[in-house]
């Protein structure tokens, strides 16, 4: 019965249909059939008994998958009389070109169908009861092996997640203790506000570091202002220079004066200063202006630990740059003066 049916199965759609042959319920039956083909898009299809065998080919002609026909008993043995004997006999014949196997159920079905020349032999295929237990023992057993061999690949994978992901936090911890103060105190100092980084981790992505600015998590990009970006960027950097414990270290950067907040240009010319001032190496380049950047890293490093070298004297100057020559004169003196201790 359907409530047997649907154990064994993922889906059961029940399409009602005549037993004898009905030209308008047997219309209605095949079209119905041919929806839920198109639907569900199947590669094979197996058509079992004379009257569903023969909708369901009707249904499915020309859409491209494959038909298996089983007859479970010829219609045209049946008592009955011969008019009609023939007439299915010559749909069976019509009909098994558009199938690509016919299974008997015995060698007598088969012999009936090679003696009425339903079809050729090579289209016939005996499989006792129209099961092959055999082969469906093998098809078990090798979906069997496989579930094994997926179960041991997945708990592999899980074992060595588990692993990495203690490794991740063993060397987050000493990270705690070398790398992330330094990291913050750079970071701290421009930003003016609290910063932290956690591991934490996420059902879907795992572990991942998470950056906060003020107990607040940023995750995205766009939660960070442009200067933000480049100069929690340049913290990194500074950190990783200074916890690699290398007195050489040279860093090379070019100054976003443009995407700086006033309140925020002295801060980055001290976090400069401060890099510098631990006997690291740092060429900038950067524009001369207003800008207090330049101003407060003299301030920081003074004479013995900062050179200004006027870039404006390597080339020709442009009509606007010589009608604005005291300008920049002027702010040369200041950054000038501060080298010299006067702010």
């Amino acid at each position: 019965d359907d409530k047997k049916i649907r154990q064994l199965v993922d889906r059961l759609i029940v399409i009602r249909m005549e037993h004898q042959i009905s030209g308008k319920a047997d219309f209605n039956s095949i079209r119905t059939i041919r929806h839920y083909i198109k639907k569900i898009k199947p590669d094979i299809i197996y058509a079992h008994s004379s009257k569903a065998g023969a909708l369901a080919r009707i249904a499915d002609l020309g859409i491209n998958n494959k038909i298996i026909y089983n007859p479970h008993g010829w219609a045209f043995n049946m008592q009955q009389p011969a008019g009609k004997k023939e007439m299915y006999k010559w749909i069976e014949t019509f009909l098994s070109c558009f199938c690509e196997k016919i299974v008997c159920i015995s060698d007598a079905e088969m012999e009936s169908a090679l003696r009425e020349k339903i079809c050729k032999l090579n289209k016939l295929q005996v499989i006792y009861n129209g099961i092959d237990l055999e082969a469906i023992k093998k098809v078990i057993d090798k979906d069997k092996i496989q579930k094994i061999e997926e179960t041991k690949s997945r708990d592999e994978a899980k074992e060595k997640l588990k692993n990495l992901e203690a490794e991740i936090r063993t060397q987050y911890h000493k990270a705690e203790e070398t790398f992330l103060p330094i990291f913050k105190d750079y970071a701290t100092n421009f930003l003016g506000l609290d910063i932290d980084v956690e591991l934490k981790k996420s059902s879907n992505s795992g572990l991942y570091l998470a950056l906060s600015v003020n107990n607040t998590e940023r995750r995205d990009k766009f939660q960070l202002s442009e200067s933000q970006q480049y100069f929690i960027d340049i913290a990194l950097r500074f950190a990783l220079i200074e916890i690699g414990n290398s007195q050489t270290a040279t860093m090379f950067i070019d100054t976003p004066e443009g995407s700086l907040d006033i309140a925020y240009e002295s801060r980055a010319g001290k976090m400069f200063g401060d890099f510098v001032n631990k006997s690291f190496d740092l060429i900038m380049t950067a524009n001369i202006n207003s800008s207090q950047l330049l101003k407060q890293l003299a301030l920081k490093c003074r004479n013995e630990k900062m050179k200004i070298e006027r870039m404006t004297n390597w080339t020709i100057l442009s009509k606007v740059q010589q009608e604005e020559q005291q300008v920049i004169e002027n702010a040369f003196n200041e950054i000038e003066g501060a080298l010299n201790g006067i702010g």
